[in-house]
C-alpha cells in the first residue's frame, strides 16, 4: 500500500490497517518537515504536534517512509525520529526551452509560479521586482491560486508591469517558464521545489530562495542565484547580476540542466523498485517465501 500525507487522518489509519493485515506500506512524505513559520500557531503547532505524536510517528515507524527531497529525509529524522529513503523526484518528460536572448534595453521577463500561500511568499516576488526596476525594466507574471490572490491583484492595480495570471495547466506553465528570461521563487518553506527544479532542468535561469532542496539544484558557480529566504534585496541583486551577463549565465544554466536530468532520471526506477519489492527480490535471488519481509533500501 502507498500512503501520502502525514497530517491527514485517512493515510495514517490506512497505514495501521494495512500493517494489521500483514501488508507492506510505503509512506511517501510530503514537505520538508520544517516548522510552519507563517501558519496558525494553535492549528499547526499545537494540534498538529499532538496529531503527529499520536498518529503520524507510530504510522511511519510501521511503514517504509520515502522522501522525494533530501530536505524531507532530514525533516523525517528530526520531526518523527524515523529514517526515510531518499528517491530523486521522477521528472516528467520536459519540453525543451526556447532560448530567449536579452537585449540591454529589453524588459526582463520574470515568471513566478506556485500556490499563492504565505509559505510560498508570492508577495516577496513583487518586492524583488520593485527593487529590480529601480535599475532596469522588468515585468513579473504570477501564476497560481490561493488566499493571497486578492492582495496580489490589489498590488497590480498601480503596477502595470505586474500580471496576476491565475492558475494554469502544467503544460501551460512549462510554456510560460520556457519563454521567460528567468523564473523566480521566493518560498520561505519548501521541499522538492518543483517551481525551481523543472525550469532548471530545462536550462531556464532561476533565482530562488535557499530552502528545501533548492541549493542542491545549482552547480557551484550558480550558487549566488540561490539566496537566503526573506531577503528581497539579495534576490534583486541576484536578478540584476544575471541580467548583466545574461548570455554567459544562460550557457551555464544549460550545462547545469544536463546534470539535473541525469540525476533525476534514476528517480522513476528507484521508486518502481520500492513499489515492487517482489520483482526486485527475485532479481537478487531472494526466495519467494521471504519476499514479504524483504527490507528495501
Amino acid at each position: 500500500m502507498v500512503a501520502n500525507g502525514t497530517r491527514h487522518l485517512l493515510p495514517n489509519v490506512a497505514a495501521f490497517a494495512a500493517r494489521l493485515r500483514g501488508k507492506r506500506v510505503v509512506f511517501v512524505l510530503h514537505g520538508s518537515g520544517a516548522s510552519f513559520s507563517t501558519s496558525s500557531f494553535f492549528y499547526h503547532r499545537v494540534l498538529g504536534s499532538l496529531f503527529e505524536r499520536l498518529l503520524s510517528r507510530p504510522a511511519l515507524r510501521r511503514s517504509h517512509p520515502v522522501s522525494l527531497s533530501r530536505a524531507g529525509v532530514v525533516g523525517c529524522r528530526s520531526r518523527y525520529g524515523v529514517e526515510a529513503t531518499y528517491v530523486p523526484f521522477p521528472l516528467r518528460q520536459l519540453p525543451p526551452p526556447s532560448p530567449k536572448p536579452l537585449a540591454s534595453d529589453e524588459p526582463l521577463r520574470i515568471v513566478w509560479a506556485g500556490r499563492l500561500y504565505g509559505e510560498k511568499n508570492p508577495l516577496a516576488a513583487v518586492a524583488v521586482v520593485d527593487r529590480v526596476r529601480q535599475q532596469r525594466l522588468a515585468t513579473l507574471e504570477v501564476y497560481g491560486s490561493g488566499p493571497l490572490l486578492d492582495e496580489l491583484e490589489e498590488l497590480a492595480r498601480d503596477r502595470p508591469w505586474l500580471h496576476v495570471c491565475g492558475p494554469r495547466s502544467w503544460e501551460e506553465i512549462q510554456q510560460v517558464q520556457g519563454a521567460a528570461h528567468l523564473c523566480l521563487s521566493t518560498s520561505l518553506r519548501d521541499a522538492t521545489q518543483m517551481a525551481v527544479l523543472e525550469p532548471l532542468a530545462r536550462g531556464v535561469p532561476v533565482v530562488s530562495t535557499r530552502v528545501g532542496d533548492a541549493l542542491g539544484y545549482y552547480a557551484r558557480g550558480l550558487w549566488p542565484f540561490c539566496v537566503e529566504p526573506g531577503d528581497p534585496e539579495a534576490a534583486a541583486e541576484a536578478v540584476l547580476t544575471l541580467a548583466a551577463s545574461y548570455d554567459r549565465y544562460r550557457k551555464r544554466f544549460a550545462a547545469n540542466a544536463h546534470e539535473l536530468l541525469r540525476r533525476h532520471r534514476e528517480g522513476a526506477r528507484r521508486l518502481a523498485e520500492l513499489l515492487e519489492p517482489e520483482t526486485h527480490a527475485t532479481r537478487n535471488g531472494v526466495p519467494a517465501s521471504s519476499r514479504a519481509e524483504l527490507p528495501v533500501t
